[in-house]
């Protein structure tokens, strides 16, 4: 009887859906808005043909649109990885010191599109999936599969960059439709 419990619960939860729980708010706070603003106007002077939404979105998904750390060295709105990136972002855009430079915004959107035009290259990384190569990796897919092998579709941390990307789509549509007047 537990077990049959148990196994309803689990079934009506939204991960049986394919949904994360990680949904958009319901608004933005005035501090989140000055952020976006501030990510949207860099935007449009440096990267003019990069999509401002999907880099908001992308920074609500990543860290809420705050400037946070993280304890596996994501830094900043957009949490780049500066164990990973530090050197390119110090040959490409002169990043001396990553773990300060990432946490002062322009630096932080100029690596992450930088990171994001990167990831573009591979096949494994083009449309929606974008978002989850910046997430796991380009080799996501292949080292997905493998996990997932491993613990006979029992393990969540084996989909996460497929759940991020969906989550980052959510949060796309979230601001598009309440407040596209600030990406005009």
């Amino acid at each position: 009887m537990k077990k049959i419990l148990i196994a309803i619960i689990l079934s009506l939860s939204p991960f049986a859906f394919g949904s994360t729980g990680r949904r958009p708010p319901t608004r933005l706070s005035y501090g989140k808005i000055e952020v976006a603003k501030q990510i949207i106007t860099h935007l449009k002077k440096k990267h003019p043909k990069e999509n401002a939404v999907h880099i908001v979105a992308l920074g609500l998904v990543e860290s809420g649109l705050t400037n946070a750390v993280n304890r596996s060295g994501d830094y900043g709105y957009l949490q780049v990885n500066c164990h990973i990136w530090s050197r390119r972002l110090q040959k490409v855009h002169g990043v001396s010191n990553c773990a300060h430079d990432m946490l002062t915004l322009h630096r932080n959107v100029d690596a992450a599109v930088y990171i994001l035009q990167r990831f573009r290259r591979y096949k494994a990384c083009k449309g929606d999936n974008l978002y989850a190569c910046y997430n796991g990796g380009q080799r996501w897919v292949p080292s997905g599969a493998a996990c997932l092998k491993r613990c006979k579709n029992k393990c969540r941390s084996c989909t996460r960059p497929a759940r991020h990307a969906s989550t980052v789509r959510r949060h796309i549509n979230f601001l598009r439709r309440r407040y596209a007047h600030l990406f005009n």
